[in-house]
């Protein structure tokens, strides 16, 4: 994965979040500087690794329908 700020590279471990402010904007929030940002990821991995958390979605939302349906 290849992560670009405002045309920089930039490592995965140096990026972090900002807390939520719900209903506000980014151009409202105090002390935020607004970054253009490019995330490359390959297709392969992404689709290999959103699969697996599909399938242990289906899988726990099975096992929940299970447990709460009436026999």
């Amino acid at each position: 994965m290849i992560i670009k700020i405002n045309g920089i590279n930039v490592e995965k471990k140096s990026c972090t979040t900002a807390p939520l402010q719900f209903g506000k904007s980014v151009k409202n929030l105090p002390n935020e500087i607004v970054c253009n940002y490019i995330i490359v990821i390959d297709i392969q991995y992404f689709i290999a690794k959103f699969e697996n958390i599909f399938n242990d979605f289906v899988n726990d939302y099975r096992i929940d329908d299970e447990l709460v349906t009436v026999k």
